[in-house]
């Protein structure tokens, strides 16, 4: 029987599995090919998701992500927020222009593609279903303010209330506008499609995004929590599938701390 002092390991799995990260975070940076922006709104690419994380979209993430650009800007111009885009370089149509720093967002190129393709995204489906929602709740306002505005114009004897509401008006619907032209503009980093493989490469890529998700204060998750309401209010169940939402989350906030709400488990 050895009774020798033990002493420690040189092989800590811990460190052995870090090691490997690191080398995947290498050959991931040697696999970017440019850096750049574009307004994912716009693009006439379909962007695809799913290929490298089979992650599933979730409606409250999506609210959560509304309410973070909401509180705290869209913040678009971050690094560390930038989505990954997995592509041939061939496609690239301005390729040599997006090989700058990142030292200023503004200074980063617009991203041109030779196709309109399907593009193969590694990051940001929750951004990108949070910045849709967004705008497609940008043009019903939009709609009914331009709706509003033309009934006060057409007015024959408009009131002072009517020309001071359709001055508000008028600004809120600069605003609008102001949004949807700039809504969809992000920072994306390239990567060469021959290099990131599906099973490795592909999957560390997807992993190892930044997720746009700040620590939400108490009344960004109200307000997160509402906007999911209001969803299953809006959805196929009505009322009452509201009613037992709200129920369940009633439970899930004061239970057990109420000995009024809930029954207390063996």
């Amino acid at each position: 029987m050895d009774t020798r002092p033990v002493m420690p390991t040189t092989t800590v799995p811990s460190d052995k599995l870090a090691r490997q990260t690191q080398q995947m975070d290498k050959a991931i940076r040697t696999a970017q090919i440019g850096a750049g922006k574009l307004n994912i709104l716009k693009i006439a690419n379909k962007l695809k998701f799913g290929t490298y994380n089979e992650r599933p979209q979730k409606s409250t993430e999506v609210n959560k992500m509304i309410t973070s650009f909401e509180m705290n800007g869209r913040q678009w111009f971050k690094e560390e927020n930038a989505l990954a885009i997995v592509i041939k370089s061939n496609r690239i149509r301005n390729l040599e222009d997006l090989q700058g720093e990142w030292d200023d967002a503004d200074d980063l190129n617009e991203v041109k593609f030779v196709d309109e393709d399907v593009l193969l995204m590694a990051s940001g489906q929750h951004r990108v279903a949070a910045l849709r929602k967004m705008g497609e709740g940008y043009i019903g306002e939009k709609t009914a303010l331009e709706k509003r505005s033309t009934r006060l114009a057409q007015s024959a004897n408009p009131s002072e209330d009517d020309v001071e509401e359709h001055d508000a008006i008028r600004a809120r619907l600069a605003v609008v506008l102001g949004e949807l032209e700039t809504l969809g503009t992000w920072s994306v980093k390239l990567y060469n499609q021959d290099v990131i493989d599906k099973e490795k490469l592909g999957g560390h890529l997807s992993q190892n995004q930044t997720l746009h998700v700040y620590g939400e204060t108490q009344e960004e998750k109200l307000i997160s929590k509402l906007r999911d309401l209001k969803e299953i209010l809006d959805g196929e169940g009505g009322m009452d599938a509201f009613v037992e939402a709200l129920q369940v989350e009633t439970e899930r906030v004061y239970w057990p701390w109420d000995p009024t709400i809930g029954t207390a488990a063996s």
